[in-house]
């Protein structure tokens, strides 16, 4: 390992400690339900063979 490695890797736990800490870096949680602007279901895309796919057709169906 080089010295900076080793630097580093004495360094960054207090420093992920102290951000931590802080609150920096971190997302907000909303713990009210927000509503998407568009629905899923509303968006379309296009396949490979340039035709257009609407999601509407996914609705109720799994997919992985």
């Amino acid at each position: 390992m080089t010295y900076r490695q080793k630097v580093m890797k004495a360094i960054y736990p207090a420093l992920m400690w102290i951000t931590k800490l802080t609150g920096k870096n971190s997302k907000q949680l909303a713990h009210e339900k927000v509503q998407p602007p568009v629905s899923f279901y509303e968006l379309s895309a296009q396949a490979n063979n340039g035709d257009s796919v609407s999601f509407e057709k996914f609705r109720g169906k799994k997919y992985y």
